[in-house]
């Protein structure tokens, strides 16, 4: 019941503050493409504290690496290009029947992993779309057939690495698990419990393009710290979690590939710090 009430929870973005007040306006040219690099495996990045506006009147936001932009907006998805308004995809618009969340961009762009509601039986399906030119294609179920029990309680979806098969990580009652999948079929590789990582809960973690770093955010007794997650190769899981100091606080977390910057969603906006 606890998991199930935190995930309830983390459907929309908690009352942490965020200071100082994010800058609004054109928003400063650091990356994700650049000279910007992560630090060297051992030291957690640093973030500044002023905050930026990426998109606002959205929240659940990844981007591929180019620097194209995805997120719930209004109650649809959309696209967030790098210098203009968000496009809304229609075909991702939440229905009486049907609920959309967590939209997880490709690093290569053109595929969405998305997490999908059915009003009707409150359970939860992944699902992924293609775009073909400037369409995106209809959702096809994501399944895994050696794994009868594995998409029967999913609570949360984080972003795909890249291809051909991508890996990411699932939310599930029993922990985390990290899936690779192939096609529409998926199967685990590793899992963690979330006091393996050393959390009561975990949020959803968000992985690098390459698989070797995530950010989610931890809940404990009292605290709900955003934390970092590191190897140097896909062949060993992650261990315990590192916290990232004066992290902007946010149930809804990315950073990219390069570690340039962590966006995080409040106040009805997508906002991100630079990497010091």
């Amino acid at each position: 019941m606890r998991v199930l009430l935190l995930y309830l929870l983390s459907g929309c973005n908690l009352a942490f503050p965020l200071s100082p007040a994010p800058t609004d306006g054109s928003p400063p040219t650091d990356g994700p493409i650049g000279s910007v690099e992560c630090p060297a495996f051992g030291t957690a990045p640093r973030y500044g504290s002023e905050l930026f506006t990426r998109a606002p009147s959205c929240f659940e936001y990844t981007e591929d690496l180019t620097g194209h932009g995805l997120a719930s907006c209004g109650g649809s998805f959309a696209e967030i290009p790098l210098d203009d308004a968000p496009i809304s995809i229609p075909i991702f618009k939440d229905s009486l029947q049907t609920q959309y969340r967590q939209p997880r961009l490709a690093p290569e762009g053109g595929q969405i992993f998305t997490l999908v509601r059915d009003d009707a039986t409150g359970l939860f399906t992944i699902q992924t779309s293609v775009k073909s030119g400037t369409e995106w294609g209809t959702p096809s179920l994501v399944t895994a057939p050696n794994e009868p029990q594995l998409l029967t309680a999913v609570l949360g979806i984080g972003t795909p690495t890249t291809g051909p098969r991508p890996r990411m990580m699932i939310n599930t009652s029993d922990g985390i698990h990290e899936v690779e999948v192939n096609g529409l079929d998926m199967r685990t590789v590793e899992t963690y419990g979330f006091d393996d990582l050393g959390f009561m809960f975990i949020q959803t973690p968000n992985l690098t393009s390459d698989g070797l770093r995530a950010v989610g955010q931890g809940v404990g007794e009292s605290e709900q710290p955003i934390f970092y997650l590191e190897r140097e190769s896909l062949d060993v899981p992650f261990e315990t979690a590192v916290r990232i100091e004066g992290a902007p606080i946010s149930n809804d977390v990315f950073m990219t590939s390069n570690c340039a910057r962590l966006y995080a969603a409040s106040a009805g906006k997508v906002l991100f710090a630079r990497q010091l």
